[in-house]
């Protein structure tokens, strides 16, 4: 039995108003023949044994069906090669994030509290310590507290006797309570903290009314 390999591809939406969606099998044949090809879009075979390897598929039905997809400039036969172009335009192009760059003055913040969390509490991989990372970086440059400020309110909060068992967490700073404050902002008024400067949204929704601002994650 041939070895095979597993191939997964993820197909561009704008397939929906291609014409091989108007023919079920030309549709699977065109998917079969995108899982087939190689990474640059060519597959190496014979239209008897490429026929043989699609559903429902005979050398007869095989022929229009290529036939049109030259004609449509969508692959090129060449013997025993075909080729499928712009192979990836059938694709999606998977984009991955770019890697937060936090500033020296933040990480040397969440280095000096993580102390303040016992063991078993504190991050195991890099996404959770960025995402404590976040919750530092928003209640400063959102809320409007100053590194300072942040720091007080970590270290006085993390021995306070109520919150010491439920404060596990940077990320809770910007967990808000039943009345929709935010922990950083609740722990600020306990402590008497005045922030450095207003809220971001704050200050971008002056001289607007009836107007909700949203920040991405």
């Amino acid at each position: 039995m041939a070895k095979t390999t597993e191939k997964s591809i993820q197909i561009s939406s704008d397939i929906r108003n291609h014409w091989v969606r108007g023919n079920i099998f030309y549709y699977v044949w065109w998917i079969d023949m995108l899982m087939l090809s190689d990474k640059k879009g060519i597959l190496i075979t014979t239209q008897s044994e490429l026929a043989s390897r699609l559903i429902n598929c005979t050398r007869g039905k095989l022929r229009p069906f290529l036939k049109r997809l030259v004609d449509d400039e969508m692959i090129t036969i060449d013997g025993f090669e075909i080729k499928i172009i712009n192979y990836t335009k059938y694709q999606v192009i998977v984009k991955k994030r770019a890697k937060k760059v936090w500033s020296d003055e933040l990480v040397n913040l969440y280095d000096e509290l993580l102390d303040e969390f016992p063991e078993d509490a504190k991050p195991k991989s890099p996404p959770q310590r960025d995402g404590w990372l976040q919750s530092l970086d928003r209640s400063n440059r959102l809320e409007g507290f100053s590194f300072d400020d942040i720091r007080r309110i970590v270290k006085t909060m993390r021995v306070d006797e109520w919150w010491n068992d439920k404060f596990l967490s940077m990320t809770y700073l910007q967990k808000t309570n039943p009345t929709g404050t935010k922990y950083v902002v609740v722990f600020s008024e306990k402590l008497k903290v005045v922030r450095k400067s207003k809220p971001k949204y704050e200050q971008e929704s002056e001289g607007f009314t009836n107007e909700i601002i949203e920040f991405e994650d």
